[in-house]
């Protein structure tokens, strides 16, 4: 799977979940992999006023099957990390908890995630498979909560095969020397015809 394909992927779950949101709170994608300290480090680099921060990463894609349409169908493991900061630790958590909730109660989304944007917004599907634990907040800044949710998710990749511009033919018709071109295609006649070799008067 291409580095373009990963990240339209995760652009395209941070866009969505993103939505679901809170205006404090900032939704990112990451390319590589996160743990608590990166996490905490990424909030930690927000500027201030920015209570929260929502980190989607893709952790794995499984194997995929052919669709009729040619692309393939993928469960990719995705996760997001979410880092709440404040001083009252009270509203800290509970701020970590609401975030939980708002994006945990709608993964998997209900349809297969294509890589770009589409017409349609994919909607968010009943709760399963989704999996969000509670990590300690590190000792260097316990203003930070931190909490990851994992989910799989059903995901198609690759491009279906474009149409042919010029369909093809559904019949072959031969013409028969001189009364041959533009001026003579009624004179044609199915290749079955060629059986009368006199049906033309010359060669084919």
């Amino acid at each position: 799977m291409s580095t373009r394909r990963l990240q339209m992927l995760r652009d395209r779950m941070t866009g969505l979940i993103a939505a679901w949101l809170p205006e404090a709170t900032v939704c990112r994608s990451h390319p590589g992999a996160v743990d608590a300290a990166v996490a905490a480090a990424l909030i930690g680099a927000e500027p201030a006023g920015t209570e929260a921060l929502v980190t989607v990463i893709v952790t794995g894609l499984g194997p995929g099957r052919m669709m009729d349409d040619g692309r393939h169908l993928h469960a990719a493991a995705l996760a997001a990390w979410i880092a709440t900061r404040h001083d009252d630790a009270g509203d800290r958590d509970r701020a970590a908890l609401d975030l939980v909730e708002a994006v945990a109660s709608r993964l998997p989304l209900a349809a297969p995630l294509a890589g770009a944007a589409e017409d349609d917004e994919p909607a968010p599907g009943a709760p399963h498979d989704v999996a969000a634990g509670l990590y300690t907040p590190p000792a260097a800044d316990p203003a930070i909560c931190l909490w990851r949710i994992d989910w799989l998710q059903e995901v198609v990749l690759g491009e279906a095969p474009a149409e042919l511009i010029y369909p093809l033919p559904t019949e072959i018709l031969a013409g028969f020397a001189p009364r041959i071109g533009p001026d003579h295609v009624a004179d044609y006649v199915p290749v079955n015809g060629l059986d009368d070799p006199d049906a033309g008067g010359g060669q084919p």
